[in-house]
């Protein structure tokens, strides 16, 4: 069982790895090049952009690679239910796109009041935010099919294309250089995404199945109600916590000391992420045995997730480093932020396994909870260090999250980790 999921895991972590690497480097290099403030913009605008695409991707995306899987017996279910997440998704991204237009000048002067060229950041800012969605949805539908080759090679061709691009962007067009480096990349990864996808299956024209596709976009809908409301919730909370810290500091670079030391979590939490990922198409499987599944699962990235957490922690004043002399000092904030991950790492392992017993209205009450203690405590304790209050808060958000879930898991470990599922809503 470990060596099938780690087997099942290379391809897609080596792509992840890519992927998540170069955004990791154009990052490094924008905190290096940037002022501090302005580094802090970017990020609060892409944190806002992962706010929206947490929404899909962490409610109807992890239904999408647990019913691919189940339909992959059948090529014209699966069509139709291919086409009905793609349409799902566009008219989510149309939504957005029509109210950050509404408000387009609210939004443009209120973060970027103090940069040149607010129109084309806005309009590049668009463009991410669109292909992020587009991204993510047909990553998941590879993941679904287990292309994880294909996701390698696409990883392989951005990182190579885009490195030096960005560099270059960065290096003499600033602020509007990052952010048009980043819509490159999200573009190119889209459209290498789609290709792949469009030849293993060619879902037909809309037109053909309209009716159908009504019909499935609605079941998915009601499958996935307690998912999106969950997922909306989590993510909506973790945007508002660093909104409660912006209006409470007033200076974006108090964001941009978490986000550096933020920046050096990320790589566990994206190997994490990953098995995991793996760990709930195996646990949805009708033969799954749970129990091997999930001890297995749970070891392999506990083991991650503590090393990582003490290399990030061991040697944070040298990795701090690259990022400039303006982050040498949050060296506590990359401790924080290991604590965090490894809360992180073990929720993501429980949340997959309550996913694939049906227990959504439990993963509801868990997040729902831990999420307002932890604006509570963001919107009340008193600080003079703003950037360790919004990492304190991540540590609350994922440590409550831990104990609810790992209480429930034991105290109903008898049904739970049962072969079968459960379906309680």
């Amino acid at each position: 069982m470990l060596k099938k999921i780690i087997n099942s895991s290379f391809f897609l972590l080596m792509g992840t790895i890519l992927s998540r690497a170069l955004m990791f480097l154009i990052n490094l290099v924008a905190a290096r090049t940037l002022p501090v403030s302005s580094f802090g913009q970017y990020m609060f605008l892409r944190n806002t952009i992962s706010m929206l695409d947490g929404v899909l991707s962490a409610s109807v995306g992890n239904n999408a690679i647990k019913d691919i899987g189940e339909r992959q017996g059948d090529i014209g279910r699966l069509k139709k239910y291919v086409g009905s997440l793609i349409v799902l998704n566009l008219a989510f991204i149309s939504l957005f796109l029509a109210i950050f237009l509404i408000t387009g000048d609210t939004i443009s002067k209120y973060l970027f009041s103090n940069s040149n060229g607010q129109e084309i950041i806005f309009f590049l800012s668009m463009v991410v935010f669109s292909f992020t969605i587009l991204s993510s949805l047909f990553q998941k539908i590879m993941i679904a099919l287990s292309k994880y080759r294909e996701m390698a090679y696409i990883s392989f061709i951005c990182a190579v294309i885009i490195l030096p691009l960005s560099y270059l962007m960065i290096s003499n067009y600033s602020l509007n250089g990052l952010f048009a480096s980043v819509a490159a990349y999200f573009f190119i990864d889209t459209a290498l995404r789609i290709y792949y996808v469009s030849r293993i299956l060619v879902v037909n024209s809309i037109k053909d199945y309209w009716v159908d596709l009504y019909i499935t976009v609605i079941s998915i809908l009601k499958k996935s109600s307690y998912l999106v409301t969950t997922a909306i919730v989590s993510s909506l909370s973790f945007w508002l916590y660093r909104v409660i810290i912006l209006e409470r500091s007033g200076e974006f670079s108090t964001l941009a000391n978490f986000d550096v030391a933020y920046q050096l979590g990320v790589f566990s939490l994206m190997v994490t992420g990953v098995t995991t990922n793996v760990a709930l198409q195996m646990l949805s499987n009708k033969s799954a045995e749970t129990r091997k599944v999930y001890r297995a699962n749970m070891i392999v990235n506990l083991v991650i997730a503590i090393i990582f957490a003490l290399v990030i922690t061991l040697f944070s004043s040298g990795l701090l480093s690259l990022f400039g002399e303006s982050y040498m000092e949050q060296g506590h904030l990359v401790f924080l932020v290991a604590v965090m991950t490894i809360f992180a790492t073990v929720n993501s392992i429980n949340n997959k396994l309550l996913i694939s017993k049906g227990l959504l209205t439990r993963i509801f009450t868990h997040t729902c909870i831990s999420c307002l203690v932890a604006i509570l405590f963001c919107f009340f304790q008193n600080t003079a260090d703003y950037s360790e209050l919004i990492a304190l808060t991540f540590v609350i958000h994922y440590g409550m999250l831990f104990v609810f879930d790992s209480i429930y898991i034991v105290k109903n470990r008898l049904t739970i980790l049962s072969d079968g599922v459960n379906n309680e809503s």
